[in-house]
């Protein structure tokens, strides 16, 4: 896939929008390109309204390639396979949590040969509940894990079930019986002081974050808006001027000046011209 030229402004919420770009999930991808889609995906349909909205108060499309039947099939086939691994992992920790506890039985009932290499029973019992320890960390990991990958799958479910609604020739037999009704609500992992995560997982929920947020910065100043003190003081005409300037049509402005300058500018000339025709028809 060949790099496209990014276009830039000096605005940067339209920046934000404009520049975003989706890949379809393809055979070459791995389990970071799965994650970023099911999580695009899955954000996609919950910001599906304010993206309309956007469009009618600008002209632009939010860039974003729909997912078909046969992506939605390689990334069901590759989540259940993702899902696959991280069951196995947390079987071999229950696997090896039962070792621990049989080998701490069997001490209890003196019948391991000596003490396994310790000095006595006790220092053997000592380090066999360490390994417990650390076993049962190792359970609680995995199954977290579990419980998350799951969830990544169930970020398809919605797509699917509108693929499944609208008979979409190609869509695997009984897929969404593959998908778990559960989703992830919130990004799993988490940036700290120390680990500036490059989880793909923390990737695309960030940047999906921030393009969120950009389009409903930029729907909130071309809406009119509600409140009677900013209506008072040239909310409407605001609003106007914001459309102006995010519009298809001010893609040349957006190269001079910022939608505050632009905004401001045209409301303070206003303002003067309001001013000098109250001026001009008034007495001296």
């Amino acid at each position: 896939m060949g790099r496209e030229e990014l276009n830039f402004c000096k605005d940067s919420n339209i920046d934000q929008v404009l520049n975003y770009k989706s890949i379809t999930f393809g055979e070459g991808h791995s389990d970071g390109g799965y994650a970023i889609r099911a999580i695009e995906i899955k954000r996609f349909n919950k910001i599906k309204l304010l993206c309309e909205k956007f469009k009618e108060l600008t002209g632009y499309e939010v860039p974003y390639t729909e997912c078909n039947a046969s992506e939605m099939n390689l990334l069901v086939e590759h989540g259940v396979s993702v899902i696959y691994a991280a069951n196995k992992a947390y079987k071999d920790a229950l696997a090896d949590a039962k070792s621990v506890d049989d080998d701490i039985a069997q001490a209890h009932k003196g019948k391991c040969s000596g003490f396994g290499g310790y000095e006595s029973l006790r220092a053997y019992l000592q380090d066999l509940e360490y390994r417990k320890d650390r076993v049962d960390g190792h359970i609680a990991s995995a199954n977290k894990l579990l419980t998350e990958r799951r969830e990544l799958l169930g970020m398809l479910r919605q797509q699917a079930e509108i693929l499944s609604a609208c008979n979409v020739p190609g869509l695997m037999p009984v897929i969404l019986t593959r998908i778990p009704t559960e989703y992830l609500t919130g990004c799993p992992i988490k940036e700290t002081f120390f680990d500036k995560s490059a989880s793909p997982i923390f990737f695309a929920w960030k940047e999906l974050d921030a393009l969120e947020a950009a389009i409903q910065r930029i729907v909130f100043l071309c809406t009119k808006p509600t409140n009677k003190y900013e209506l008072n003081n040239g909310g409407e005409k605001k609003s106007h001027y914001y459309r102006e300037y995010y519009s298809i049509q001010g893609s040349e402005l957006r190269q001079r000046m910022t939608a505050i300058d632009y905004v401001s500018n045209k409301y303070q000339h206003d303002q003067s011209f309001s001013t000098k025709i109250r001026m001009m028809n008034s007495s001296i």
